[in-house]
């Protein structure tokens, strides 16, 4: 019998590769980018949330990996290069937005990098972008526009008109003019600035491009909501605009791509402040019940972070029955606090509102990034691609191959090469 087993052992292997090699394809997927999100975030929201014996719904992902997210030219990453990264599968500069590090490339010039929302839009899919930023800041720009540096957000918000995109939601109403809001109209854009709106658009008008900006700037914290009358008419939370896209992009038969970016977690990260931070993660766990109670078995959902900001850390002791809600934010009988930062103006402790920053170890005007590696984790077909140590650019690439597509533009793939020598 043992002789049998050692003799069918290369056969069941060959029949695992064989299965894992067809494996079937997603028609649609929803990729989640926590913007500062670590892993600390993530294990004080559930402390916070349900208690350390808990469960959120991120804890519904059975394929987790990890993410090396340094950029081309600095172990650290910032947002745009690393969102590039995600976006076009190619390590880049500091502050570049769509484009190829100069210094790398083999053209040695800096060139316009293909996204995955152009190539799955050339596919015949729906694309859309949700962010709780300006919608011309750094993660979610990446997916749609080129500009060599991250601050020209008003050059930005002029890519927006000719883009493949279905729907761009967030904020950063500033950063459209009068002129640029006329061309977006007369390009078949219909503008929405709240909630309300959002969701009596007519949805069975074919065609219909919708961009959402609804805020001047970034949306507000999920903290400060309850401190302003009647946000949720005009703010809709991540989850609610979620719920909005993926009803939306379901209507095409071809399948589609989403990109949503709860992108103030990394501004809390680099205030210092927790509540904020655990707040909005919070926010960005209901969403992640909305794709999975949504989405459908065709879809394959994929989470992951930028990089990590400001070096949360979660420290003891306490009791484990009482260390829920709000007593994780409160110091132990040693006068320490449960949550503290590495970086940031924490270390001065300044007001904000009611509440103190946490401590941070180092002073910074802000929190820094850090270097940490970050998770991934995905669910739906072709989930189990994303597992073990990779580096981020290769993220958008298991994203098309899983869907069928691939990158194909000559700088993407002239681009690949070096990206992947710095691995």
């Amino acid at each position: 019998m043992k002789l049998l087993n050692i003799l069918l052992l290369p056969l069941l292997l060959l029949a695992c590769q064989a299965q894992s090699n067809n494996l079937p394809l997603a028609k649609s997927t929803i990729f989640f980018i926590g913007d500062g999100m670590g892993i600390a975030s993530l294990t004080a929201s559930r402390i916070y949330s349900k208690g350390s014996n808990g469960k959120m719904n991120f804890e519904k992902f059975k394929n987790i990996g990890l993410a090396k997210t340094y950029s081309s030219d600095n172990f650290v990453t910032d947002s745009a290069a690393a969102a590039t990264a995600l976006a076009s599968g190619i390590k880049t500069y500091n502050g570049s937005i769509g484009f190829s590090d100069p210094n790398l490339d083999p053209k040695k010039e800096a060139r316009k990098l293909q996204t995955i929302i152009d190539v799955a839009h050339r596919a015949g899919k729906s694309v859309g972008i949700i962010t709780t930023t300006r919608v011309t800041h750094a993660t979610p720009a990446s997916f749609f526009a080129h500009v060599r540096h991250r601050d020209s957000e008003k050059e930005i918000a002029t890519q927006v008109a000719d883009s493949p995109l279905t729907f761009l939601l967030g904020g950063g109403k500033k950063n459209f003019d009068a002129n640029e809001i006329s061309n977006l109209k007369s390009k078949g854009w219909t503008l929405v600035e709240n909630a309300q709106d959002l969701n009596a658009l007519n949805k069975e008008q074919k065609g219909l491009k919708v961009l959402g900006l609804f805020n001047d700037d970034h949306l507000t914290y999920t903290f400060d909501r309850k401190q302003i009358h009647n946000i949720e008419h005009t703010e809709p939370t991540l989850a609610q605009m979620l719920f909005w896209g993926i009803k939306t992009l379901k209507k095409n038969a071809k399948g589609y791509l989403l990109i949503v970016e709860a992108g103030r977690i990394d501004h809390a990260g680099h205030e210092n402040h927790a509540r904020r931070n655990i707040f909005d993660t919070v926010a960005l766990d209901e969403a992640y019940g909305i794709a999975f109670e949504e989405a459908g078995s065709e879809t394959l959902i994929v989470s992951t972070s930028d990089h990590e900001t400001g070096g949360l850390a979660i420290n003891g002791y306490a009791p484990l029955k009482s260390m829920k809600g709000d007593e994780i934010f409160k110091k132990n009988n040693k006068g320490e606090t449960h949550l503290t930062w590495a970086t940031g103006p924490g270390k001065e402790s300044k007001k904000m509102g009611e509440e103190e920053k946490e401590a941070s170890l180092y002073f910074r005007p802000a929190g820094d990034h850090t270097a940490v590696d970050v998770l991934i984790f995905a669910h739906g077909p072709g989930s189990q691609l994303f597992q073990g140590f990779m580096s981020n650019h290769e993220i958008p690439r298991l994203i098309l191959k899983n869907m069928g597509l691939e990158f194909d533009e000559k700088a993407n793939l002239d681009n690949y090469k070096v990206s992947e020598e710095a691995k």
